[in-house]
């Protein structure tokens, strides 16, 4: 399932959520720029909608595609916070000419080496406490969530089948190399009190100097939530300088 908003004719920008979330977290974005883009918000496999469905990075880049198909878009500006993030560049990296810009939020980390190993180790965990580990990420996602955009954040339950699958196959890949190889432009947008992410930016930038970064001052990894005009405002200022509109 999607969500659209907005004019057509506009730039287009596809939203990725994050893992054990869905397409509902970005209401307060899809508010406010509906009225300057075409702005979509899609489920990924093993979540929200398609919470049947296994999660698999390759397969969730496709589906990313078979949304620009379904909206009748060749091109679009892509918005991942942490799992969106990787499907993003993993989109870019399978066909490079469907991504207009690339904005990572919360995804600048490696998942490689210990960081990969132990994200798999934590992603067997989740099984074994499903119920709580729902109702601890339900909990969180409601404290943070902007109380006008709340109910229409939470319409949608938090998937930890889908989270586990997705933290167990995310490790191991080479996402520095995907984001060095994709040529068009792209910004880092991490929250402030990010620590793993914030830290790892100098690395990312080492392999992809051609970089525009941005702090949000005061967000932590939901920085989309817990300040989401500020999140926003960096992608309107994103899209309108550094993106060739249609």
């Amino acid at each position: 399932m999607i969500d659209r908003r907005g004019d057509a004719s506009h730039q287009t920008i596809v939203f990725l959520h994050g893992a054990m979330s869905s397409r509902t977290m970005w209401a307060p974005q899809m508010a406010c720029l509906a009225d300057r883009y075409d702005v979509v918000a899609m489920d990924l496999p093993g979540h929200g909608s398609r919470i049947g469905e296994s999660f698999q990075l390759e397969r969730a880049a496709d589906s990313v595609v078979q949304v620009l198909d379904e909206v009748e878009v060749e091109q679009a500006v892509l918005v991942g916070l942490s799992l969106g993030g990787y499907v993003a560049l993993a989109v870019a990296a399978m066909d490079p000419r469907r991504v207009d810009g690339i904005v990572l939020s919360g995804a600048t980390a490696s998942y490689r080496g210990w960081g990969g190993f132990s994200t798999k180790v934590y992603a067997r965990v989740f099984p074994l406490f499903g119920d709580k580990l729902r109702e601890k990420s339900d909990a969180s996602l409601r404290r943070i969530a902007p109380p006008e955009f709340a109910d229409e954040i939470m319409t949608e339950p938090g998937s930890v089948e889908g989270g586990g699958q997705a933290l167990r196959d995310i490790p191991g890949r080479d996402y520095r190399r995907m984001a060095a190889r994709y040529p068009g432009p792209l910004m880092v947008l991490n929250g402030e009190r990010d620590v793993i992410n914030r830290r790892e930016e100098v690395d990312f930038l080492k392999h992809r100097p051609a970089t525009t970064v941005q702090m949000v001052v005061g967000g932590g990894h939901a920085c989309s939530l817990s300040q989401w005009r500020a999140f926003s405002d960096a992608i309107d200022d994103f899209v309108r300088t550094e993106v060739v509109a249609p």
